[in-house]
């Protein structure tokens, strides 16, 4: 039975933002862009005509997929139908488990896969979907509840596990999902040349000429795949590129030149303008809030 979706967005997050879940429902104009998150995402598709993408994959939706992205994994849900999309997002910061100890370091495995370009897919039949579902209400419920309820934040996390342990079983007896791919590959290409040479100065117009397409084409059927101009895409993965080695201790100004930034003052104004912090705030906050797209 398809859930009924609201039509503004619940978000539901404990004090400490280390994990937050929410019910989506978006209208087929909200089209989003390509983006990556510092912490690991689980997506489960509810309904509507959608395509997820990868830099290197993309597939069209069916309801039931449940989607496992790792940090940083570049991702864009583009609709494509008239109806609007629903699915159930859940976000958990990378600290979440560094902070558990030994018994929960096995509690990601399931975003792990031996081809990490690829879609990371676990299809759930119905009975599996209305389980899922009855765990984040429950964890919706759970999370509303803050603490004005004993023992709220100890429940959260409680049905959050039974989640995780849920799809590790599945992950380990999971078969290798078919599907047609739906990304161009153009825009593969165009991710490639980006990705190998991030670290170096290079432009909309460089990528066209490697790929030997005209700049306006070239970033005309970019935007239309994935929301955004190649400009803008290369500083978001710089930027992305940046939260993880100052997550990692690297220095601010050794981390301005290798995520491709030319100079100290344009990385340190564009990562606060980004971020709303500035990079040594970034790095030295372990516990920053979430943004959920």
């Amino acid at each position: 039975m398809k859930k009924e979706m609201p039509n503004y967005q619940k978000i539901m997050e404990t004090h400490e933002n280390d994990f937050i879940c929410a019910y989506k429902n978006s209208p087929i104009t909200e089209t989003g862009i390509y983006h990556s998150h510092d912490g690991y995402e689980i997506y489960l598709f509810l309904h509507g005509d959608t395509k997820i993408l990868l830099e290197n994959d993309g597939k069209i939706m069916e309801p039931g997929d449940l989607v496992l992205f790792p940090p940083y994994v570049f991702h864009h849900a583009c609709p494509m139908g008239t109806e609007d999309y629903g699915r159930v997002v859940i976000n958990i910061k990378e600290e979440y488990f560094e902070n558990k100890g030994d018994d929960y370091k096995h509690f990601t495995d399931c975003f792990k896969q031996e081809d990490m370009t690829k879609l990371n897919i676990i299809h759930l039949n119905q009975e599996q979907i209305d389980t899922f579902v009855g765990y984040t209400d429950l964890l919706e419920k759970s999370l509303n509840e803050h603490e004005q309820e004993f023992g709220s934040t100890v429940l959260a996390e409680s049905i959050l596990n039974i989640i995780l342990i849920t799809i590790n079983r599945l992950a380990n007896k999971k078969k290798t999902p078919t599907y047609v791919d739906v990304l161009p590959k153009t825009i593969t290409d165009a991710f490639n040349y980006i990705n190998l040479h991030l670290s170096d100065s290079i432009s909309a117009s460089s990528v066209a000429e490697n790929l030997h397409l005209h700049p306006v084409y070239l970033n005309r059927i970019f935007k239309a795949n994935t929301g955004t101009s190649i400009q803008q895409y290369i500083i978001e993965k710089r930027l992305a590129l940046a939260k993880k080695l100052l997550k990692e201790g690297n220095a601010p100004i050794d981390v301005c030149f290798q995520s491709g930034f030319n100079n100290y003052s344009n990385f340190s104004r564009t990562f606060s303008n980004h971020t709303g912090t500035s990079p040594k705030q970034y790095q030295m906050s372990v516990r920053s809030p979430f943004v959920v797209h």
